[in-house]
């Protein structure tokens, strides 16, 4: 048995056929609104409760990563040696005057983290692996500069490296999605309650 639906001339719209002739009344629609908002309110907030305190961690470290070159407490300010130029002072000797430092525990190359040379400021940076930075001129060989550097922690925090080396794909990248989508989720809430 064959069922028809005939649909009068006056029921076309610009839009198209309308709701009411196809049989989809307002009430219909509304329920399904309905679901749609509760569905998107219980997701909104489970995901404020998952992300909240990575976010936290997030956003305070990158906040801190920003001012890193205007607060000593982040990152030593470089320091300007004797003249600007590449160091005229052999790696040996600016290791050696970086190993005095006691601080640093540099005893050895490997204890380092980097070597960064500064041709802008004059100076060598010994990067220790314990967070420490020694600078060293890069004329007279000597000590201008030692103090923590923390910048490569707040990094690791940031990231999420310094709880698991692959932090970055199972816990920094789903809070970023998550957000992504409580953004758009509270967006919707937001709309529908102001239409509503």
């Amino acid at each position: 048995m064959s069922s028809s639906v005939s649909i009068a001339a006056s029921d076309i719209t610009r839009e198209g056929v309308s709701p009411v002739a196809l049989g989809v009344t307002g009430s219909a629609r509304g329920a399904g609104l309905q679901v749609l908002r509760r569905w998107s309110r219980k997701l909104h907030q489970f995901l404020a409760w998952l992300v909240i305190a990575p976010s936290v961690l997030i956003f305070s470290t990158g906040v801190l990563l920003l001012l890193r070159q205007n607060v000593a407490w982040i990152q030593p300010p470089a320091v300007m040696g004797t003249q600007a130029g590449l160091p005229e002072v052999g790696i040996d000797r600016a290791f050696e005057a970086a190993r005095s430092v006691p601080e640093a525990g540099i005893n050895s190359w490997q204890d380092l983290s980097s070597i960064d040379i500064k041709p802008a400021k004059g100076t060598l940076a010994f990067r220790a692996k314990n967070g420490y930075e020694v600078q060293v001129d890069g004329v007279s060989g000597a000590v201008v500069s030692a103090a923590p550097r923390r910048t490569s922690f707040l990094i690791e925090l940031h990231q999420g490296t310094y709880f698991h080396p692959k932090a970055m794909t199972w816990w920094t990248l789903p809070v970023g999605l998550g957000l992504l989508v409580l953004s758009a989720s509270g967006l919707f809430l937001l709309r529908r309650k102001r239409a509503g």
